[in-house]
């Protein structure tokens, strides 16, 4: 059985690669080589949250955004959502 855990892990991965692989044709398209490890942490995060009661979903918006957002929402097969979170540091959905 899949888990969401594998589902957010999968999606990390791919994205990261989509990235390299358009660094690699184009210099310009900056790839961060740390970022797999950030989305990781992100996820265990959002994660953390999801075992507190927090909704996967709404853990993710909270947790991603932009096209990342969308890249795990798609993975778990939820909706896309465009909304902007405005912050960088991640506030969990529940309150510990």
């Amino acid at each position: 059985m899949v888990t969401l855990a594998d589902k957010l892990e999968l999606a990390a991965v791919k994205f990261d690669a989509r990235i390299l692989k358009r660094h690699q044709r184009n210099a310009r398209v900056y790839h961060n080589p740390h970022a797999l490890g950030l989305y990781r942490a992100r996820i265990a995060d959002v994660l953390a949250d999801v075992a507190r009661g927090a909704s996967p979903r709404e853990a993710i918006v909270a947790g991603f955004e932009g096209t990342l957002r969308q890249a795990m929402l798609r993975a778990c097969g939820f909706p896309a959502d465009w909304s902007e979170s405005g912050t960088i540091a991640y506030s969990p959905v529940t309150k510990a």
